[in-house]
């Protein structure tokens, strides 16, 4: 969840730059833009909320992490061969959003409930690591985005997030697989 988040956090750092340098948008134009990764998440919690109990947590969270990386892969290419535009760019943003919407409420979920006895402890240290690490991958987006580099470092480094997210879900599963086998079968 860490992540997840922080790609966010790391759009949340960047985005400005890239606005200003690469596309020259003003202000307003910028808030606009900015809104797309909040509409991405809104619509990956709509979906999360209607198919999360058919497919199971992991599952979306597995799918929050493909889409969020599928989008920024697709923006990745699209700025090296110089067919980006403000749309484009900021909708492999929003894929951020909707892989977010997807695997986050369901992160949440697992988190809170391995055990519940200590599921205060749990959120609480989840929000910590959170925060902490969006501070932690803003400072570095900081210290790595220049305005000759923005654009596609700035995909890059919300990629580089979202694939640690993918994995950290792909461990998970793997987890859930290994304790849980005959359940599984039944399952299957």
């Amino acid at each position: 969840m860490t992540f997840s988040r922080g790609a966010f956090f790391i759009f949340i750092g960047g985005a400005s730059l890239v606005a200003v340098s690469t596309f020259r948008i003003s202000t307003a134009e910028l808030g606009f833009y900015m809104g797309t990764i909040t509409v991405g998440f809104v619509l990956g919690s709509l979906l999360c909320g209607r198919c999360s109990e058919r497919y199971g947590l992991t599952t979306m969270m597995l799918m929050g992490g493909l889409a969020a990386c599928v989008g920024l892969v697709v923006g990745i290419l699209l700025c090296f061969y110089g067919a980006v535009n403000l749309p484009m760019y900021f909708g492999a943003c929003a894929c951020v959003g909707l892989g977010n919407g997807l695997a986050i409420p369901s992160s949440n979920a697992g988190l809170v409930s391995v055990r519940p006895e200590l599921a205060g402890s749990a959120s609480g240290l989840s929000a910590a690591l959170t925060v902490g690490g969006g501070a932690l991958l803003s400072a570095i987006t900081g210290a790595v985005l220049t305005e000759a580099n923005a654009a596609p470092t700035l995909l890059a480094m919300m990629l580089l997030s979202s694939a640690t997210a993918l994995l950290a879900t792909l461990y998970v599963m793997r987890l859930d697989i290994q304790e849980n086998p005959l359940e599984r079968e039944l399952d299957a």
